[in-house]
């Protein structure tokens, strides 16, 4: 007959497995990110599908945008949030790297507890103070955190770069998986 014991050590094993796969820890990578750019600005937009991971309060991180060459002026995002019931309540933050592989996340909040609506923002300044992340990184990432109440929602974002000085008229804007 089998101790306890024998029994206790898998079924604990599959007990962290099933609590660290649970929504409490919902994250979705790669959201589509699609680019546009002029002779002196790029721009990125995408659309976040709230519960597209079945959990409207999950963590989702888009595809890695390239702001290498704009990222030493102003950096604007813009939000688009649908009123549908429920209370919107959902935290916007930014993360950067120079290699896609290392991210930094800015902790304070580009927008806190975004509501229905359309909100504008700015990325190179955040919580009043002038990021040297954003200035001194190649890419970079939007992190949209659900909290809360969050009802189920879209959210559409666009940010808007203006070009550096000297950076190429075209073929600046690009859009890259993370890297593990």
């Amino acid at each position: 007959m089998k101790s306890l014991r024998t029994y206790s050590i898998p079924f604990f094993i599959m007990l962290v497995i099933a609590f660290l796969a649970s929504p409490l820890f919902a994250q979705t990578y790669n959201t589509p990110v699609s680019s546009s750019e002029g002779a002196s600005y790029v721009r990125y937009s995408g659309t976040v599908d709230m519960t597209a991971d079945g959990d409207s309060i999950a963590s989702h991180y888009s595809q890695a945008v390239y702001i290498g060459d704009s990222n030493q002026s102003i950096g604007v995002i813009q939000f688009a949030v649908p009123d549908v019931t429920g209370t919107e309540d959902i935290n916007v933050f930014i993360e950067v790297s120079d290699n896609r592989k290392d991210w930094i996340s800015i902790s304070t909040a580009v927008k806190d507890q975004l509501t229905a609506g359309t909100t504008l923002d700015s990325l190179h300044v955040v919580g009043g103070v002038t990021l040297l992340e954003f200035k001194g990184s190649v890419w970079l990432r939007i992190h949209i955190d659900g909290q809360t109440s969050n009802p189920s929602n879209t959210i559409t974002w666009d940010v808007y770069l203006p070009k550096n000085s000297g950076a190429p008229p075209q073929s600046v804007a690009t859009v890259e998986n993370r890297r593990t």
